[in-house]
């Protein structure tokens, strides 16, 4: 019995299939990637903003965030409008487009009251590639739609 090696064109043929296989799998890893990345921005801002508003009810001062643009995205810079120097590190986020009820923003304050009270309201759209999310502010800050106590205030 005669054994025969592989021709070249197998050995070629072969190689077009795991190089293929191998794109779709890279391409499909990469896009998840990206998704779990731009969920994971979103994740930490919810919880900047979380946190801005509870050291507002906490320390029964008024904090101010500003939400900027920037050449390679946005920054959120949060602080306290009564007491020098209180603030927290700026918040990077990159590749994401955000507009506020329905218009693109360059810029957006957020101010948040000792009341626990937040302004503006309205609703967030946060958009990467094919990706789109919307947050209202309420959800954000847990507060009934037009409800306008914050959750710490005395008569809620």
């Amino acid at each position: 019995m005669k054994r025969r090696a592989f021709t070249l064109l197998e050995v070629m043929v072969a190689i077009v299939i795991l190089v293929i296989a191998s794109g779709v799998v890279g391409l499909r890893v990469h896009k998840a990637v990206e998704k779990k990345k731009f969920q994971s921005e979103l994740d930490r801002l919810r919880v900047r903003f979380t946190i801005s508003q509870r050291l507002a009810t906490a320390m029964q001062a008024d904090w101010k965030g500003t939400l900027k643009r920037e050449e390679k995205g946005w920054v959120f810079e949060t602080a306290c409008e009564e007491v020098e120097g209180k603030r927290l590190s700026p918040l990077h986020l990159e590749g994401i487009e955000i507009q506020f009820n329905g218009k693109k923003v360059r810029e957006l304050t957020i101010d948040f009251f000792s009341s626990g009270h937040t302004s503006p309201e309205g609703t967030f759209q946060f958009s990467r590639d094919s990706e789109k999310i919307q947050w209202k502010t309420s959800e954000i800050f847990l507060r009934d739609e037009g409800k306008k106590l914050g959750p710490a205030h005395p008569n809620d």
